[in-house]
C-alpha cells in the first residue's frame, strides 16, 4: 500500500468544517456528537502482513474548501492499530490528532517502522482525551490510569502494549498545543509524555523525537526519560534506545 491517504473531516460534503465545527478554548469543551468522525481509522489485525509506504492518516486541523481556511474541533478516537503477528514495514507515513493515540502497537511483534510522524490533537486538553471516546479494554486501550497532571491525559503519539520485536528508525512525535495555546512549548510542558511502552521487549529505536513533551518516554506507567535531559534544538532526541 503506498501513497494512500486518509482525511477525515475538513473538506465539502463531510459535515465537519469550519462553519459548524469551530474551535471553542474559552468554554468548557464536550466534543460536540455531530463532530465526532469516527472509531478507529486503520487497523492491521493479527493476521496481517503489509508494506506501507508514504500513508498519511490526517483528521482535519483546519478547513480545507470554505473560504476562511479556518482551525476546526474534531474527534476521532483512534489512529493505527498494529496487532499484527508480522512481518510488517511501513515507511514514511503519519497520523496526526485522535483522541486516544496516534500509533498503538497491542500484542504484536515483527514489526519495522521507519520514518513516522505524530501530532497531539490541538484542542486538548480541553477536552482531554478520555472525551469522546472512553477507553475499551477490548481494544487494549490506553486507560490513563497513571495520569494525575491534566496534561497527561492526552494522546499518546505512540504507545506499545505487551509486544515484541518493534524496530523504529526514526520518529517525530510532536505536541505543539494546550487548548490551542503554543505557550506550553517554552517549556516543553504541552503534555507530559508523548510515547508509552507497556509489558514489552525486544524494543529498538533509533532517531527517536519528541517536541512539546515533558518526558520522552514512559515506561510500563513509570516516567523515565525526561526532554530536559535530551534537549537537541527544535526536538528532544534519543538516538538510541533499546529495551529492555
Amino acid at each position: 500500500m503506498w501513497d494512500v491517504h486518509w482525511r477525515m473531516g475538513g473538506s465539502n460534503g463531510t459535515g465537519l468544517q469550519s462553519d459548524n465545527c469551530v474551535l471553542s478554548p474559552n468554554t468548557a469543551n464536550v466534543a460536540d456528537p455531530a463532530c465526532q468522525v469516527s472509531f478507529l481509522i486503520v487497523h492491521l489485525t493479527d493476521k496481517a502482513s503489509v508494506l506501507m509506504s508514504n500513508n498519511w492518516l490526517w483528521v482535519a486541523d483546519h478547513e480545507m474548501d470554505l473560504p476562511d481556511h479556518d482551525q476546526i474541533s474534531i474527534y476521532n478516537g483512534r489512529g493505527m492499530l498494529i496487532e499484527s503477528q508480522g512481518p510488517n514495514w511501513i515507511y514514511g507515513s503519519s497520523v496526526e490528532h485522535s483522541m486516544l493515540y496516534n500509533y498503538q502497537v497491542a500484542n504484536a511483534k515483527d514489526l519495522y517502522m521507519g520514518h513516522i510522524q505524530s501530532e497531539t490533537a490541538y484542542m486538548q486538553s480541553n477536552p482531554n482525551a478520555l472525551t469522546p471516546y472512553p477507553p475499551l479494554s477490548q481494544w487494549s486501550d490506553p486507560t490513563f490510569e497513571e495520569c494525575f497532571a491534566v496534561t497527561c491525559f492526552k494522546t499518546f503519539g505512540l504507545r506499545i502494549f505487551n509486544s515484541t520485536y518493534i524496530l523504529i528508525y526514526g520518529a517525530g512525535l510532536y505536541s505543539f498545543f494546550d487548548n490551542y495555546d503554543s505557550g506550553c512549548l517554552l517549556t516543553s510542558n504541552c503534555q507530559q509524555q508523548n510515547a508509552a511502552l507497556q509489558e514489552s521487549e525486544g524494543i529498538y529505536m533509533f532517531a527517536f523525537n519528541t517536541v512539546g513533551a515533558y518526558n520522552v518516554m514512559e515506561i510500563d506507567a513509570v516516567d523515565v526519560i525526561a526532554a530536559s535531559d535530551n534537549a537537541n534544538s527544535f526536538c528532544d532526541t534519543l538516538a538510541v534506545f533499546e529495551y529492555p
